[in-house]
């Protein structure tokens, strides 16, 4: 078959020749995910002192950040696969730019609720969107580690929440934190004009691609996959161990995440000043753990770098909560981070690799949506667990959680759509 020029007006481009590109657009639609959830977090004691509202409103406020979350990336990952991945995924920043920022300009409970659902529903897609437009610019053999890097993210949307929480809310407040979401209009920008349409999308929307062509001499395209086989089709295997090994990972997260600052104040007698170091050593150990995850994907494979680090992650987080002791408890904590917080590195490679072309945002979406659908409820789950046994057998309940996507890692396949053009 001669090569394509241009199919439907759209221009056929080697995918290779964006990679950077693609990969600098991933990378800060990441971060400006972490920055909003982040910015929510700082500025919640800072609203409740305002506003005189209770703990309960307030946890409102978190709560349909996290529905509109899990409900967005349902959404928009069918969206990209329809609609082509470049407008979805700049219709996905512009939503979040524009509801986020919005919450700097309110000054009641429900005007907020509703902005944060509506900024939670974009937060929902950025991950999703960036991770297949990741799978199908980069090169196979480095597409792990290019997802690690993306991972790694999370330091600068952290950082630059800190720098205007410790610079500029002093002086203006809490609103601020929204505004920062504004800049996302740049990596807007940048990505309309620096990112083409993805070429694998374009040739399998129009049958030219490699999984869609029965006889390629006569170029005849096969039956296009349907949004339906993800659960009741031929990928629907795929689709389910995806949803359960990211619920083990993002339950499990959440479940540390929201308790362990609790547990090692309550029950394990750290102060308040020493748990702040722990926490910090446990997210710097993740953000270098991204890093081993995306190596050792790609040195061995994406399978077994869930296959065995599900099971190391579970051991982990028992023996963090176990045997960890005030002496020893820093040192735990970034192990902790290093492997039961950074395996995530290649995850979105791994999963998007299930998936063909033509369901690959789609599947990636119900894998994520389904798991942050889960962690919206561990946070409440596992205090209720905690009243009636103890905060360190509900945290240490979460090694189970963990190591139990192990077996999801088992039966999924390594590679399976790897074609990128």
């Amino acid at each position: 078959m001669q090569a394509v020029e241009t199919i439907q007006g759209h221009k056929i481009v080697n995918p290779l020749d964006y990679k950077w590109k693609v990969l600098i657009g991933a990378f800060f639609g990441q971060a400006f995910d972490i920055l909003d959830l982040m910015a929510i977090s700082v500025a919640l004691p800072l609203i409740i002192k305002e506003w005189g509202i209770n703990l309960v409103a307030a946890g409102s406020v978190a709560s349909m950040t996290l529905i509109g979350s899990a409900l967005g990336a349902y959404v928009w990952g069918p969206f990209m696969d329809k609609f082509g991945r470049k407008k979805v995924y700049l219709t996905c920043i512009i939503w979040m730019t524009v509801f986020s920022g919005a919450c700097a300009f309110v000054n009641t409970l429900t005007p907020l609720l509703v902005l944060r659902f509506l900024a939670g529903f974009a937060l929902g897609g950025l991950w999703v969107l960036g991770s297949t437009l990741l799978n199908e610019f980069t090169p196979t053999e480095w597409r792990a580690k290019a997802s690690a890097f993306v991972q790694s993210a999370s330091l600068p949307g952290y950082g630059g929440v800190l720098l205007v929480n410790l610079f500029v809310v002093p002086t203006y407040g809490w609103r601020p934190l929204f505004l920062i979401s504004w800049t996302a209009i740049i990596l807007a920008l940048y990505i309309a004009v620096f990112i083409p349409e993805s070429p694998a999308w374009i040739k399998s929307k129009y049958g030219l691609d490699k999984a869609s062509l029965t006889n390629k001499e006569a170029a005849v395209p096969a039956a296009k996959p349907k949004f339906t086989d993800l659960l009741a089709g031929d990928y629907k295997k795929a689709t389910f161990l995806s949803a359960g090994l990211v619920i083990s990972f993002i339950v499990s997260y959440w479940g540390l995440q929201a308790w362990v600052p609790t547990y090692l104040v309550k029950e394990a007698g750290v102060s308040s000043a020493m748990m702040t170091y722990i926490m910090l050593s446990m997210n710097v150990g993740g953000f270098f753990g991204y890093y081993v995850s995306g190596w050792v994907a790609d040195k061995l494979s994406r399978r077994e770098n869930y296959l065995y680090g599900c099971t190391l992650a579970g051991l982990t987080m028992f023996l963090f909560i176990y045997v960890a002791s005030p002496s020893n408890v820093m040192y735990f904590a970034f192990l902790l981070g290093l492997i039961s917080f950074g395996y995530i590195g290649a995850l979105a490679v791994f999963i998007g690799e299930q998936f063909p072309t033509m369901l690959r945002a789609s599947g990636i979406s119900f894998a994520w949506g389904t798991g942050r659908l889960a962690a919206a409820i561990v946070p409440t789950a596992l205090g209720g667990l905690a009243i009636a046994t103890s905060l360190k057998f509900a945290v240490g309940l979460m090694a189970v959680v963990c190591a139990l996507g192990s077996i999801c890692a088992y039966f999924m396949k390594d590679g399976a759509f790897t074609d990128n053009a």
